[in-house]
């Protein structure tokens, strides 16, 4: 992949760190995301800690993002940015990680929080110049697609759903790991996407042939 969605869950995660715990902690988030590399275990225990409480997020956007798919659950439940992998790459040249460190707490400052940095000191003044017109881009496609997302939105409740992919359109955490078209005729499918939202046990299950099994009960709650 060339980016991946960058949760604020990562960035609230690690910003307690020191520096150059945060350099080690985001070419690790980088590692997995754009690089395909087996994750490095830190020596640092409470680094690995506190990667195993973004790692089940980063895992599944990942996933779903490399098969084409939006994290769209993610996406409702956390602010979040585009990162591009030419951040990646140029994280990566930085030898000295108290940088790397100073350098993301400075891009999720000012994507999250509108911070604009004034400490910065070579080279990531530069790089972070280089990369703030790919910053501002990014922000003004959030703030349009909020504006969008709100008629998208009152689209999607006033529109019944009809079909199995309108399910999953509007579910996109859920995986079609279902092969037997018995199990997905007769169903209603707008009456279970309402039912799942409220459903403690199942609203959060991945897995489409374990919720087609267990639809009656589901409707029945």
């Amino acid at each position: 992949m060339d980016q991946f969605t960058f949760y604020d869950l990562y960035y609230e995660t690690f910003n307690g760190l020191k520096d150059e715990e945060i350099g080690r902690f985001i070419k690790r988030i980088c590692n997995y995301a754009l690089y395909d590399l087996e994750d490095e275990v830190s020596k640092n225990d409470t680094e690995n800690c506190l990667f195993e409480i973004i790692f089940p997020t980063l895992k599944e956007a990942i996933s779903l993002e490399r098969q084409g798919k939006v994290p769209y659950y993610l996406n409702r439940s956390m602010k979040h940015f585009t990162f591009k992998i030419a951040y990646a790459n140029i994280i990566k040249t930085i030898k000295d990680e108290k940088l790397s460190g100073k350098f993301i707490k400075a891009i999720c400052a000012y994507m999250f929080d509108d911070e604009i940095p004034i400490d910065l000191t070579p080279p990531i003044d530069t790089y972070f110049k280089l990369f703030k017109k790919s910053f501002d881009l990014t922000k003004t496609r959030i703030k349009s697609g909020h504006k969008g997302g709100s008629k998208k939105r009152k689209e999607i409740i006033n529109k019944k759903i009809e079909t199995l992919e309108d399910f999953l359109k509007i579910n996109s955490h859920i995986n079609n790991d279902v092969y037997s078209k018995t199990l997905i005729l007769n169903k209603d499918y707008n009456l279970l996407n309402e039912k799942l939202k409220t459903n403690l046990k199942y609203k959060d299950e991945k897995s489409l042939y374990i919720i087609l099994k267990s639809y009656d009960e589901i409707i029945k709650d």
